[in-house]
């Protein structure tokens, strides 16, 4: 990367710093290498680094004024003073590809989250310079309503550290809804690890093709394969005026009705078990 790339917008750029640099060794005098040596940002052997550019002055800037005043913050950029847009800047300068390539316009760029919020150059606690030990509890910070989710009976194995909020989101920007990684659709980002739920089928379920979180909650809960409710009242939300008695099997009627439709088992997947579509000709009704 050239230093012109490397160099920090003008709109971030304090006046009077037309483009005196001192250099990364001056810098390191008073602000010491704890907070940035083996950091990503200080790998020399990465071209693309600001280590291999212009150093400290990638981000913050020209520091002659700064050094020149003694260290007045007030002559050097500090991203943790601007707003969490006009820091982003300054990081998109270099991070405007792959995954971060749909950041500008992004939900969390709009929502008044940067790139500061959740990274730290000098202050990591986690991978990937997050401010926290892990994914999980850096989301948590705002989504705490969902990540709570995770500590729910049935649960993706995200506790275990086998995958994580990254594995389906990608929080820099995505063309998917709920910023999902993969394809255009939630169905589409179920199905890159569910393949054998994907289909076509020649008989479909409605709720399956709109959306898999229809009936279940993909971030964890109380019931079996995270389930949004209980077999056989999770079907009934759908199912309560055809075929079957159209009421509810509360518990009073399940122990006391003699009705053959309330069968042994009691959960309409005991015989429609090609739950997710069926390709048997005579699977419409999709029954084992």
């Amino acid at each position: 990367m050239s230093a012109q790339k490397a160099t920090p917008p003008a709109a971030t750029t304090p006046v009077g710093q037309a483009g005196e640099y001192v250099g990364q060794d001056t810098c390191l005098t008073c602000h010491g290498e704890k907070n940035y040596k083996g950091t990503a940002h200080a790998l020399k052997s990465n071209a693309k680094s600001p280590a291999a550019t212009l150093g400290c002055e990638s981000c913050h800037g020209p520091g002659k004024a700064h050094v020149d005043s003694g260290g007045e913050k007030e002559k050097i950029v500090d991203l943790n003073t601007l707003t969490p847009q006009r820091a982003s800047e300054t990081c998109v300068t270099c991070h405007d590809r792959t995954k971060h390539g749909l950041w500008s316009g992004s939900q969390h760029d709009q929502r008044n989250v940067g790139c500061v919020t959740c990274h730290s150059v000098h202050t990591p606690k986690g991978p990937k310079q997050i401010k926290a030990a892990s994914e999980p509890e850096l989301c948590a910070t705002c989504h705490r309503n969902i990540v709570n989710k995770l500590h729910r009976f049935e649960h993706m194995p995200v506790r275990e550290g086998k995958i994580q909020c990254s594995s389906c989101h990608n929080p820099h920007g995505s063309t998917n809804t709920k910023l999902l990684k993969t394809g255009t659709t939630v169905d589409e980002s179920c199905t890159s690890c569910h393949a054998e739920k994907r289909g076509p089928y020649l008989w479909e379920h409605a709720p399956v093709a709109n959306a898999c979180v229809t009936c279940h909650d993909p971030h964890g809960s109380n019931n079996e394969r995270m389930l949004a409710a209980k077999v056989p009242f999770l079907c009934q939300r759908c199912h309560v005026t055809s075929r079957h008695p159209p009421t509810v099997y509360d518990s009073f009627l399940r122990n006391n009705s003699t009705s053959a439709n309330k069968i042994v088992g009691r959960g309409c997947v005991t015989c429609h078990q090609q739950i997710h579509g069926s390709n048997a000709p005579s699977g419409k009704y999709f029954l084992r």
